[in-house]
């Protein structure tokens, strides 16, 4: 079964078409701030592993479909 993470959106920046997100992730005693960037609806999240450090991969995966969800939703 899949974790499941809560979000909460700490800052917003937008520069015209690109947005700069920082998130707070958390679930159980994970928690991590991370920077996403949206540009024209194509969401990036630079380095991912690091940003994601200590999740395994499968973790990391499950992490960045619903952090993506959650910008969507934004």
């Amino acid at each position: 079964m899949a974790k499941k993470f809560e979000f909460k959106t700490l800052y917003l920046n937008e520069e015209g078409p690109i947005k700069h997100y920082t998130v707070k992730c958390t679930h159980e005693n994970f928690e991590k701030i991370v920077n996403v960037r949206e540009t024209l609806g194509n969401i990036h999240i630079p380095n991912l592993t690091q940003q994601f450090e200590g999740l395994n991969a499968v973790g990391r995966i499950g992490l960045g479909v619903q952090l993506k969800d959650h910008i969507e939703k934004q």
